[in-house]
């Protein structure tokens, strides 16, 4: 049972700092990278589409909050057109305090 407690505590802290690695990654993401290298680097999209004739790959991070001590979720769009970046988007998503109060009210 204690060995499995610890699995998991180890296992949280790897995957947070892995995700502020990747955050740190693709904050520095540079134009002009091509697809294969931004996949190299990144890993998978978790979400992939094509509008306009340019390709949106979303990762997503999470990054603790300075004030709160709490993760935020982030969204990293980088847009590709004929498979060179052309530009990259930032965005932060909700907290999961914001989350909570969002479904408590409905």
């Amino acid at each position: 049972m204690n060995f499995s407690i610890k699995s998991a505590v180890i296992m949280l802290i790897f995957f947070l700092c892995s995700c502020s690695s990747l955050h740190s990654k693709l904050r520095s993401a540079r134009l002009g990278l091509f697809k294969r290298q931004a996949l190299s680097k990144f890993g998978e999209p978790v979400e992939k589409y094509r509008t306009d004739g340019k390709d949106h790959w979303v990762y997503e991070t999470q990054k603790r909050s300075k004030h709160r001590n709490e993760p935020i979720v982030y969204s990293h769009i980088l847009v590709f057109k004929e498979g060179i970046m052309i530009d990259s988007k930032f965005k932060r998503t909700f907290t999961s305090k914001e989350l909570e109060g969002f479904y408590n009210k409905n």
